[in-house]
C-alpha cells in the first residue's frame, strides 16, 4: 500500500490506498474489450491482494487508485477525487468545480511526469561517483610515541 491516510473517509479511521499507473496500450493490457474494463480488473486485483489484511489486521478501510497513463481513472480514483474536492473545499472555500479541475490537473501532470521519468530516465541531478577510500586524502598525521622520544 501506497498511501494511508487518517480521517479521510470518517473521523479517525485510517484510510490506505495503493495506486496503479498503467498504459492502456501496452501489450497485457491489450485484451481488454474498453479502458473501464481495464481499471476494474487492475481493481479487483489490488482489492484480492490488500483488502482483507487492512480489514483483519490494520482495521481500516483500503481503496485501489487506477491511473492510465492517459489521464483516466478507474471508479474507485474517480471516488478518491470527489471526496479529496470535498475535504479541500472545506478548507479553502472554493468552487467544487474549480476544486476539481485543479486536483485532475495535478495529477494528470504527475502522470505525465511519472511516464517521462519511465520513458527517458531520470534527468536529475548527478552525483560524482566517490572515490575509493585507500585514494582519500584524509590529512591524518601520525603522533609521535613516547619511544621515539
Amino acid at each position: 500500500m501506497d498511501i494511508a491516510a487518517r480521517g479521510f473517509y470518517s473521523p479517525m479511521e485510517r484510510a490506505f490506498f495503493d495506486v496503479r499507473v498503467s498504459h492502456p496500450g501496452a501489450p497485457t493490457n491489450s485484451g481488454f474489450a474498453s479502458p473501464e474494463a481495464m481499471y476494474l480488473d487492475h481493481e479487483k486485483k489490488k482489492m484480492v491482494k490488500y483488502n482483507h489484511r487492512v480489514i483483519q489486521v490494520e482495521k481500516g478501510t483500503f481503496a485501489p487508485l487506477c491511473f492510465s497513463t492517459t489521464g483516466g481513472m478507474g471508479p474507485q480514483a474517480m471516488m478518491f477525487v470527489k471526496i479529496l474536492a470535498k475535504h479541500l473545499i472545506r478548507s479553502n472555500g472554493q468552487s467544487l468545480s474549480n476544486t476539481m479541475a485543479s486536483i485532475r490537473r495535478r495529477l494528470r501532470f504527475e502522470l505525465l511526469k511519472a511516464t517521462l521519468i519511465a520513458v527517458r530516465g531520470h534527468r536529475g541531478r548527478y552525483y560524482q561517483k566517490a572515490l575509493p577510500i585507500e585514494e582519500q586524502d584524509i590529512n591524518l598525521v601520525e603522533e609521535a610515541s613516547n619511544d621515539d622520544v
